[in-house]
């Protein structure tokens, strides 16, 4: 076996090993909330030791943070906006199926509110992500294009 066939070998275990963490985080999270759930139940949920768990992500505030991370990756084709209008009405600054969003965020409200409550993952502070540049730029360019 070559060494490039053992990394990539490695590598698709090693995420493995983190989409289990994740799921099972996810599980456990929305059935006993973030300061009942244990690091221990995730590890053994994703069927991995606790020292395993910590090797991906150093405390529950990290995981949180990836679960979110991830949610919000799965769902970029859903929130990504468009760059300019396609007709001069009021309704174009605001971002497309703004319903559908308003409730795909109803329904993982408790994953949300859970990262606002225990992370920092939406404070000012915290540099924008390339998706979040994105939508930013695109509204500005909309309502100046308005």
């Amino acid at each position: 076996m070559t060494l490039s066939v053992k990394m990539s070998l490695r590598e698709s275990k090693r995420e493995q090993s983190r989409d289990a963490i994740l799921n099972a985080a996810e599980s456990i999270f929305y059935v006993e909330g973030f300061a009942q759930a244990r690091t221990s139940a995730i590890a053994a949920a994703a069927e991995l030791s606790e020292k395993t768990l910590f090797n991906y992500f150093a405390s529950k505030v990290e995981l949180l943070e990836a679960l979110v991370t991830r949610w919000f990756e799965s769902n970029w084709a859903f929130w990504y906006e468009p760059d300019t209008l396609t007709s001069a009405s009021i309704d174009e600054v605001f971002p497309p199926a703004l319903e559908a969003r308003v409730a795909l965020l109803h329904e993982h409200r408790w994953l949300l509110g859970m990262a606002a409550r225990y992370t920092d993952f939406f404070s000012a502070h915290r540099p924008m992500s390339e998706y979040q540049q994105h939508n930013f730029s695109a509204r500005v360019a909309r309502i100046k294009q308005l």
